[in-house]
């Protein structure tokens, strides 16, 4: 089954994340915000998403209908979980309290044998039309926006990523890398950030347009030291999702 994560503690997504492939899953991404995790939801069309509801403003409304609308599985894993939340969903979300990872691994087992599990083959090409609700995010671009950007994408449209190194004031040094990319971007590119990495969405970028980028980018110094760019151009009829997965193995 493909997961995606919506939790902003690091330890737990990586201990989640190495039990999930122990037992012969896949993690297709991790979301540390409402917004993003809405986003990526809608993109990567899991089949399963891991919730926490401390991420922030309606992660509970956003979150739990965005995994529904595209016909996932919800576990929320989380420090506490408000009943009337859960009684408003025809299909009560499962609950596996934190810090409990047996549990957790308990539920995905049984997910394992559902009967539902593969009755609805998804197009992950098509997303659910949703108005969105709740805070903004309030980061270098909207994640909402770049992610939507790459659920359309289609062959010759470019992906890259800028992995940023782990140092003090990472995310000061993010916000000051992905404001310089953004000054080099086109009308029509996309860009989102983390603490750890830009990644950058071309459309119809090719890789003339990845080497034209690299090459505005180096003339106003947009890249801090140790930092690692990989990159990949989407071949035709490739699946976004796919697209995405493999950047991040490029």
């Amino acid at each position: 089954m493909r997961f995606v994560l919506c939790d902003d503690d690091q330890l737990f997504t990586s201990m989640i994340e190495a039990m999930l492939a122990d037992v012969g899953h896949e993690v297709v991404g991790v979301a540390t915000t409402t917004a993003a995790s809405v986003a990526l939801i809608e993109a990567a069309r899991p089949d399963v998403v891991i919730v926490d509801l401390s991420l922030g403003f309606n992660t509970d409304f956003d979150a739990v209908e965005a995994a529904t609308a595209v016909g996932a599985a919800t576990i929320i894993f989380s420090h506490r979980v408000d009943e009337v939340f859960l009684s408003r969903y025809p299909e009560r979300p499962l609950v596996v309290f934190k810090p409990d990872l047996p549990e957790l691994e308990e539920v995905v087992r049984r997910l394992e044998r559902s009967p539902k599990r593969g009755v609805v083959e998804q197009d992950r090409r098509t997303r659910p039309r949703r108005v969105a609700s709740g805070s903004r995010p309030a980061d270098i671009a909207d994640a909402r926006a770049f992610y939507e950007a790459v659920n359309e994408a289609l062959g010759g449209d470019a992906l890259i990523s800028v992995d940023l190194p782990d140092i003090d004031g990472a995310v000061e040094k993010a916000r000051d890398a992905a404001t310089r990319i953004r000054d080099v971007l086109r009308e029509t590119d996309r860009l989102v950030a983390s603490a750890s990495s830009v990644r950058i969405f071309l459309p119809g970028g090719e890789q003339t347009g990845i080497q034209s980028f690299l090459a505005r980018l180096d003339q106003v110094g947009g890249l801090p030291e140790g930092a690692t760019v990989r990159s990949i151009v989407v071949a035709p009829e490739e699946p976004p999702s796919a697209a995405f997965d493999r950047l991040k193995h490029a």
